[in-house]
């Protein structure tokens, strides 16, 4: 985005009236209407700012992460909240937007490598190698990359382990046995994987 256009953006949210504000906290439609006409173009540029930083940006997601702005923005009466006397209504908008953006990303990545391990464990479990069907190109490529990643493992009980629950669908109390260890040992171990798997998660987001 243009720092004109930044800048326009700015402007158009600064210049809502007094009543236009006091009609956005008393709900009048017209006011809501005006309010969201001048505060999107804003929040479009802090979406699109932060899904560029995380090299996920397309235009559907863009629309989508302003969309969820502008509800929060709307439920949360985040206007009641600003103080005119400690600065301007684009700021404080804009450090809003950034703080909830990045909330709603890190909590869409946690769900979808949550949903990537368990399809994995899903998969394995009815003789597939690889989960497929309801995951999307982009979650296949990420758990591709998580494997690839643990995989290069120089822990050859680690790698197995892996290899067992999450590819090829062992219990954890079938692999205890197989590895002749207690099954409270293995549970541990796989919980452990986990973490180790939502960090490598966000390792590779933010690459």
């Amino acid at each position: 985005m243009s720092t004109d256009r930044a800048a326009s953006n700015t402007a158009a949210v600064d210049q809502l009236s007094p009543q236009d504000i006091q009609g956005v906290l008393s709900g009048n439609q017209k006011s809501l209407h005006t309010f969201c006409l001048r505060v999107i173009p804003l929040y479009r540029g802090v979406a699109y700012a932060r899904l560029t930083l995380l090299n996920q940006y397309s235009r559907a997601k863009q629309e989508d992460l302003v969309q969820s702005l502008m509800e929060a923005t709307l439920r949360e009466d985040i206007v009641r909240k600003w103080n005119p006397a400690l600065g301007l209504l684009s700021t404080y908008l804009r450090v809003f937007a950034k703080r909830r953006a990045q909330d709603v990303l890190e909590s869409k990545a946690v769900r979808s490598c949550e949903k990537l391990m368990e399809e994995a464990e899903l998969a394995a479990a009815s003789d597939k190698v690889e989960p497929e069907e309801s995951l999307s190109a982009e979650d296949l490529m990420l758990w591709k990359q998580l494997q690839k990643e643990i995989l290069a493992s120089p822990d050859r009980e680690y790698v197995e382990l892996f290899q067992l629950h999450f590819r090829q669908g062992y219990s954890p109390e079938e692999i205890a046995e197989r590895f002749g260890k207690d099954v409270q040992t293995i549970y541990k171990r796989i919980q452990r994987m986990r973490k180790d798997v939502l960090s490598l998660r966000d390792r590779l987001l933010q690459k």
